[in-house]
């Protein structure tokens, strides 16, 4: 059985030991990264969970001014009207 060209049966024909070592320190270096991903992806989430409650006080603050604006004393286009003659 023939498996390489100089008879060499332990090694793969075109095998480079610096293409090796490059690999594995790319792959423990892609690892790490995924970890790092990992834990910041976690972070985003809990942020995330967190975020929604603030909208809805955001949001009902706003319907809350809007209300104001279209019922209250001043209507919207007496607003209009004051800022159009203010020039």
């Amino acid at each position: 059985m023939n498996n390489t060209q100089d008879d060499r049966p332990h090694e793969i024909r075109g095998y480079d030991p610096e293409a090796r070592d490059f690999a594995s320190k790319t792959d423990t270096r892609l690892s790490s990264h995924e970890l790092i991903c990992a834990e910041r992806y976690t972070a985003l989430n809990i942020g995330h969970a967190n975020l929604g409650g603030k909208i809805n006080r955001i949001e009902y603050m706003l319907y809350f001014l809007i209300g104001l604006l279209l019922i209250g004393d001043g209507t919207v286009l007496e607003l209009i009207k004051r800022f159009a003659n203010v020039k």
